[in-house]
């Protein structure tokens, strides 16, 4: 249809050239100006531009009942308002037979409505292709510029019989309007907004603004010394601008596609690179705990034995025993089965859900977890800083591993003394773990919270404390429920603490504390220790 409408046209403009002449000396070419006198008056521009936003359009929403994302769903809402702007200059073609008058009252209230609604789209399209959420202020502007545009265009259509004397002055405050805005919005989108689409969006719109602008002034100036400028339509100007625009839009959709794709293919990648080194990393914890179990058993049986036959050297003998007997209940601690199985099943439930990023996170900050075990499982002790890089990872897999029940805060304020320290692996542990097991998971407040503060003091000691806003020591002993999780980990960490002051000059001390709040009711514990470091 719209071939066929080209071709009529210009056969209707060009056989009056002909005529005019003789045949002899037709010319071979025609001018500038008689070219762009062609393409004013057969309307091939506005052919030509309907047919390709049709096209378009029809397309992008084919790809957005596939894909379901809104970005496509803005876009082609675009590319369908060009199209009808555009049918609306050549309505006398598409109905010949319709009265004139009735054509042009048809367009008159509709060429500036469908003008604003598709550059409503085209804002949407540009939140979504650059992830302006990522700037709230800036979203929040461009969102409110959206609505007030929506508005803009109904009122206008509504109330086009009221306004129809004013239309050229409304049409010359609007555009000045929305220059201004466009060219704030777009240097604060050029600063701020970091997107590998950026310079397709800043190029493209720069070539539709400019296109807005020459037929805006095309078509509200008349008095610029320069005649070819108006030797072209403002309809003209601004499909040419449309049309470049949209070439622009069409690579920076290309290429995001290409990155998603990309993207998924790389998360995809380190997912199945992670599960391959957590099963490894698994096995050889298994091995290794069976082989470390062996062996102090071996050690706690020569012990025992050495106990009957020298009683002269029972103290020592005993000690060696305590020790043995703390360091295989410290490595099952520190490698629980349990925790392990919890944490699988974890990475396997975000994964069934395909929820791949959280995934991944998770698997790093696991693999992590596991290998700092690992570095640390053979040393009497490390460094408090060291430390409290486990307590960290822990934390962020109890976090996610429950739901984000529960927050938590760790401030380590600057000291040398954070990493000269040195203290048994995992000492802390075990009071974290019962403050959520047995403080934060019971309670019934809707915001659980752990505090750890790591401060340095004068005389070469250290005072870390640990914080919740839990139930309490004694209401958790009353509660009726049934524990949640049996741990060992306190009376272990005793005998540790012990050994410790035993074999090292530095000591270590720690009290707890049952936090109160203003009417008597227990609203938390406090966990205080004491680092006195001793070179």
């Amino acid at each position: 249809m719209f071939i066929s409408l080209i071709r009529d046209q210009l056969i209707q403009k060009i056989e009056p050239l002909g005529q005019l002449l003789p045949s002899n000396q037709m010319p071979q070419r025609f001018s500038v100006d008689e070219y762009i006198s062609l393409i004013n008056n057969t309307d091939m521009v506005g052919l030509f531009f309907c047919g390709s936003m049709a096209v378009l359009a029809i397309f992008i929403f084919l790809v957005f009942l596939k894909n379901k994302e809104r970005i496509y769903l803005h876009y082609g809402s675009f590319l369908f308002f060009m199209f009808i702007y555009a049918g609306l200059y050549i309505l006398n073609l598409l109905w010949p037979n319709c009265d004139p008058q009735t054509l042009r009252k048809i367009a008159a209230r509709l060429v500036e409505p469908v003008t604003i609604v598709s550059f409503g789209c085209y804002t949407l399209f540009c939140i979504e292709l650059l992830n302006i959420q990522q700037n709230k202020r800036l979203h929040k502007h461009l969102s409110r510029w959206t609505a007030f545009n929506f508005t803009y265009a109904i009122l206008y259509f509504i109330l086009f019989d009221v306004i129809r004397d004013a239309h050229f002055i409304i049409y010359n405050v609007m555009r000045v309007i929305i220059f201004s805005l466009s060219v704030i919005y777009l240097t604060w989108i050029q600063r701020t907004i970091h997107s590998p689409f950026k310079h397709y969006f800043i190029n493209g719109s720069i070539v539709y603004f400019v296109g807005s602008i020459l037929a805006a002034t095309r078509y509200a100036v008349d008095f610029i010394p320069f005649k070819p400028f108006y030797s072209i339509s403002e309809v003209v100007y601004f499909e040419t601008g449309v049309f470049i625009e949209t070439l622009f839009f069409a690579l920076a959709l290309g290429d995001r596609i290409y990155v998603l794709h990309r993207e998924k293919q790389k998360a995809s990648q380190q997912l199945i690179e992670q599960l391959f080194i957590n099963e490894e990393n698994i096995h050889r914890i298994n091995e290794d705990l069976r082989e470390t179990v062996k062996e102090q058993m071996h050690q706690v049986n020569k012990i025992n034995a050495q106990l009957q036959e020298e009683e002269r050297n029972r103290m020592r003998a005993e000690y060696e025993k305590n020790l043995a007997k703390a360091e295989i209940l410290a490595r099952r601690m520190q490698i629980n089965p349990h925790f392990l199985f919890n944490s699988l099943n974890a990475i396997k439930y975000l994964i069934q859900r395909q929820e791949s990023d959280k995934a991944v996170k998770y698997l790093v900050i696991f693999s992590r977890f596991v290998r700092k075990l690992l570095d640390t499982s053979m040393k009497n002790t490390i460094p408090l800083g060291e430390e409290m890089d486990m307590i960290q990872d822990f934390l962020d897999l109890e976090k996610n591993r429950f739901g984000h029940e529960f927050n938590f805060a760790i401030n380590i304020k600057d000291g040398k003394l954070i990493n000269e320290v040195k203290v048994p692996p995992l000492i802390i542990q075990p009071f974290v773990e019962n403050a959520i097991w047995h403080g934060l998971l019971t309670s019934e407040s809707k915001q659980k919270t752990i505090n750890i503060s790591v401060e340095e003091k004068a005389n070469k000691t250290v005072i870390l404390t640990i914080n919740d806003n839990g139930i309490g020591r004694k209401n958790a002993l009353k509660t009726s429920k049934p524990k949640l999780h049996k741990s060992l980990g306190v009376p272990l960490t005793d005998e540790r603490i012990n050994l410790y002051n035993q074999s090292q000059k530095s000591r270590i001390s720690y009290e707890i504390i049952d936090n109160f709040n203003e009417e008597g009711k227990a609203s938390g514990t406090t966990v205080a220790f004491l680092f006195e470091y001793i070179i």
